[in-house]
């Protein structure tokens, strides 16, 4: 009862490279799709010169000290050496 397929024993020596070739043809069709999609996508935003007259700029360092820690701290935070967990 069911479906059966005979897949073969991908385990073999002689499918050595079966994986990879599966793969790379879905590589590729995935590329082709993904370049297909991009060619195709047509999106057109202009804006007024009202609306880009309406646009609010974030404050910048120079003009906000506390942004400035803020971002100097983080940077230093993500940025500095863990320890080492060996002795």
């Amino acid at each position: 009862m069911g479906l059966e397929l005979n897949l073969g024993n991908y385990t073999d020596p002689s499918a050595n490279y079966a994986w990879f070739g599966v793969y790379a043809i879905y590589m590729i069709i995935g590329a082709v799709a993904l370049f297909i999609c991009y060619k195709c996508t047509k999106e057109r935003v202009v804006a007024t010169a009202e609306q880009t007259a309406n646009v609010k700029n974030l404050p910048t360092f120079s003009t906000s000290s506390d942004i400035t820690v803020r971002w100097l701290f983080s940077a230093c935070s993500l940025c500095w050496p863990l320890p080492s967990c060996s002795s």
